[in-house]
């Protein structure tokens, strides 16, 4: 590997990262402009079904997904999605990420000694390289644990 493809290889890394970590920025803060800027146009979701309920891998739009995900995190006062331990591979114009997840979930009123739903897994999001940067073309979510999920 050349220097110079050492170096596209370290700042495709690192815009990949700078996509993920705004996955768990625009959750948080319910800013569906930021947390629709990730995407690709059309984008396939799968495994999301630990926490709100899907469960097979959909074909949809962007701007349908952003709006979907934060209408749905909104019930919650306030969440914090921790991601870690990125393990990224670029082919070309294509990535993969695997990530670790942590997310806190508190319910809307909630006071000290509520429950909170916590949930734990990793997520694989397949990326895209496009005109504006590094996009996630398809995610899993994979829970592998979750305490205290909120009613349906």
């Amino acid at each position: 590997m050349t220097e110079q493809q050492k170096i596209q290889l370290l700042m495709d890394r690192a815009e990949i990262s700078e996509v993920i970590y705004n996955y768990a920025t625009g959750v948080d803060q319910k800013d569906e402009k930021l947390f629709r800027s990730i995407w690709a146009d059309e984008i396939t979701v799968d495994g999301v079904g630990g926490s709100f309920g899907e469960s097979r891998p959909a074909t949809l739009s962007a701007d349908k997904w952003a709006s979907i995900i934060i209408r749905r995190i909104s019930k919650f006062a306030v969440t914090q999605h921790t991601l870690t331990n990125p393990k990224i591979e670029v082919d070309g114009d294509k990535a993969k990420c695997v990530v670790y997840m942590q997310a806190r979930h508190f319910i809307q009123g909630w006071k000290p000694g509520d429950s909170i739903y916590d949930m734990g897994g990793y997520y694989t999001h397949n990326l895209i390289r496009t005109a504006q940067g590094w996009r996630i073309k398809s995610y899993c979510l994979h829970v592998l644990w979750h305490i205290n999920p909120p009613a349906a």
